[in-house]
């Protein structure tokens, strides 16, 4: 069985971005929710700095989805290299 490589980009990008996005909504409304994940995101994504404003989450947002689909396919590419591999042993 192989994964669908574009499939896979797609979702890990989309999840990332609702995790980001999930995290940083409910970090406006409790103060301090999920502060330490954010900087960690904050010190990766380019102009993301976590300040807890939307325009800066809706980046955040976005580079968490470029960064989901570079996982994401990179996860099912290799996933697929390894069992071709082991289908010819």
């Amino acid at each position: 069985m192989k994964f669908n490589v574009l499939a896979a980009a797609i979702t890990g990008g989309v999840a990332v971005a609702i995790a980001i996005g999930f995290t940083g909504v409910v970090g406006m409304y409790s103060e301090g929710y999920g502060k330490p994940v954010l900087e960690l995101f904050a010190s990766v994504y380019p102009g993301y700095t976590a300040s807890g404003g939307i325009g800066d989450l809706a980046i955040g947002c976005f580079w968490g989805a470029i960064d989901g689909m570079f996982g994401g396919c990179l996860l099912a590419w290799l996933y697929n290299c390894v069992s071709s591999m082991m289908k010819k042993t």
